[in-house]
C-alpha cells in the first residue's frame, strides 16, 4: 500500500477547490491506498472554508499558510520544501500535485495511479492535448512554446498536473529552479519522465486569473531554468545571423538582453528560495 499526498496551491479559490477535493474523493474512493491533501494557501484574502462531509479516503487535510502571496510556482515550491523537512523518516510518498481550480481533470488520477505502479521511479507528467483557454492566449503560449523550442530543445506541454516520488525531491530542491517554474524545474533535473496527454479542463467556477503580464512573466522564469542552454544556442544563432546579414544585428541584441534577463533571473531564485522559505510560512493547521 502507497501513500499519495495530493499537493494544492490556492488562491481564494475555495469553492473550486471544494469541488475539486469532491471529485478527488470519488476517484479514489475504492483504491486501498493511503491518501492525504496539502492545502497551500497562498495567502488568500477569504478565510478558508472547506466541508469534510464527504472526504471520507481522504485521511488528512493540512493547509499550509503563506503569509504573503507569492504565486501558484512558488506555493509548489515551498510545499516540495516543507514535505521534504518533516519527512525525517524519508518514508516514501506519492506526490500529485493539482491546480485547485477544476483545470486539471482528476477524473484521470486512477491511470495516473495505475501509471506509477508500473513505472514506480518514474516523473509522471499530464501533458496538454487540448487547451480551453482564450484564443490570445493559445496564441502567445503558442509562440512561448516554439521559442523556448528552438531556444533549448526542450518541449514543455504540462503545467503543474504531475507525480513525483519524495525521494525525487533532494534532488529537484538543489538546484534551485523550483522556485521560478516547477515544469521547468522538473524538465530540467529529469531527462526523462512518463507522459499522459489529456485535455486541460475549463474551471469549475469564475474566470482565468491569467493575463498577459503574468504570462511574460512566466515565460521569462522557464527561459531562465534553461540559462546554459539559451546561452550556447544564442550565441549560435548570432554567428548565423551575422554572417547572414547585417540586417539581423537587432535580432543578435534581443538575444543578448534575452540572456542578461535570464541569468539575472535564475541568480534572483536562487538566492531568495531558502530566504523565503524560512520567513514565509505563517502558520500549517491541520483540519482533518
Amino acid at each position: 500500500m502507497k501513500k499519495f499526498t495530493f499537493l494544492i496551491p490556492v488562491y481564494n479559490d475555495w469553492e473550486n477547490l471544494q469541488i475539486l477535493l469532491e471529485k478527488i474523493e470519488k476517484q479514489i474512493k475504492t483504491l486501498e491506498h493511503e491518501f492525504e491533501v496539502i492545502i497551500l494557501n497562498d495567502s488568500s484574502s477569504i478565510k478558508c472554508n472547506i466541508s469534510l462531509k464527504n472526504l471520507q479516503k481522504i485521511k488528512e487535510i493540512k493547509v499550509i499558510n503563506l503569509n504573503k502571496n507569492v504565486g501558484s510556482q512558488r506555493a509548489i515550491a515551498v510545499g516540495l520544501k516543507y514535505v521534504v523537512q518533516i519527512n525525517e523518516g524519508n518514508e516514501e510518498k506519492m506526490l500529485i500535485i493539482m491546480d485547485s481550480d477544476g483545470q486539471d481533470d482528476p477524473e484521470i488520477l486512477n491511470k495516473i495511479i495505475e501509471t506509477n505502479e508500473k513505472f514506480p521511479n518514474e516523473v509522471i507528467t499530464i501533458n496538454r492535448s487540448r487547451r480551453n483557454e482564450p484564443i490570445w492566449f493559445k496564441i502567445l503560449y503558442e509562440l512561448h512554446y516554439l521559442s523556448l523550442l528552438l531556444l533549448t530543445g526542450h518541449k514543455i506541454k504540462f503545467g503543474h498536473y504531475s507525480l513525483i516520488n519524495s525521494n525525487k525531491l533532494s534532488k529537484l530542491l538543489l538546484a534551485g529552479d523550483i522556485w521560478a517554474a516547477y515544469p521547468a524545474a522538473i524538465s530540467n533535473s529529469f531527462k526523462k519522465n512518463y507522459k499522459i496527454f489529456h485535455e486541460r479542463k475549463k474551471r469549475y467556477l469564475g474566470e482565468t486569473k491569467m493575463n498577459f503580464i503574468r504570462l511574460f512573466i512566466h515565460s521569462i522564469r522557464i527561459f531562465s531554468v534553461f540559462k546554459y542552454r539559451i546561452l550556447i544556442s544564442s550565441f549560435i544563432y548570432s554567428i548565423i545571423f551575422f554572417l547572414i546579414d547585417s540586417s539581423f544585428i537587432p535580432i543578435i541584441f534581443l538575444l543578448i538582453i534575452l540572456n542578461i534577463f535570464t541569468f539575472s533571473i535564475s541568480h534572483n531564485n536562487k538566492k531568495k528560495f531558502d530566504e523565503n522559505f524560512n520567513s514565509i510560512i505563517e502558520s500549517v493547521n491541520i483540519i482533518k
